[in-house]
């Protein structure tokens, strides 16, 4: 298999930065939690699931320093300090995600549907877990409050980014391999 030159790969890189970011900013809210509906899990976990874990992890981390310096970035919603405000754990965890959406994948060295899914589900577990943390702390609330408005109110929005993750991963995987063995 032929290595990817530096160029493509930070290419690819600011490509997955830029739809996390779209995926912010394509947000809806619910009047009964804090938490806007964003993309940005499905795009952390496609970065993770496409460009492999390290660079998943990458483009993530790209985004958030970018968001930082140029401010307009942010998920709508976030407030004026988002990487220490409510939503912070939710943000925080998006290179965590990027990474998990690849790591399955690439120990078990097979690109079959279940090592993505197997991502995927570790992946959106540890997003809500630490911004529902990060929600308990900063509205000095319960765990189980917490973790209601934080992951409850989004079972079957995370259910359908890990789905349509592991459809395209999938997908992308059968077409590479299909052309590498042309």
């Amino acid at each position: 298999m032929n290595r990817q030159s530096f160029r493509r790969r930070a290419a690819f890189v600011g490509l997955a930065a830029l739809l996390i970011a779209c995926g912010g900013k394509a947000a809806f809210f619910m009047e009964f939690t804090p938490v806007p509906a964003t993309q940005q899990t499905l795009f952390a976990l496609l970065a993770g699931a496409l460009l492999g874990s390290r660079l998943g992890a990458v483009s993530a981390f790209v985004y958030l320093l970018t968001a930082s310096c140029v401010g307009i970035l942010w998920p709508v919603g976030a407030g004026p300090t988002p990487l220490v405000g409510v939503l912070a754990g939710y943000l925080w965890s998006l290179p965590l995600v990027a990474f998990l959406g690849g790591m399955f994948v690439e120990s078990a060295g097979s690109e079959q549907p279940v090592f993505f899914a197997i991502g995927a589900c570790a992946a959106i577990a540890v997003y809500d877990a630490m911004g529902s943390m990060r929600l308990m702390l900063a509205q000095n609330g319960g765990a189980a409050e917490a973790v209601a408005k934080g992951a409850g109110f989004f079972v079957g929005q995370h259910i359908a980014q890990g789905a349509l993750t592991v459809l395209i991963a999938s997908s992308a995987s059968s077409n590479i391999q299909a052309r590498q063995n042309k």
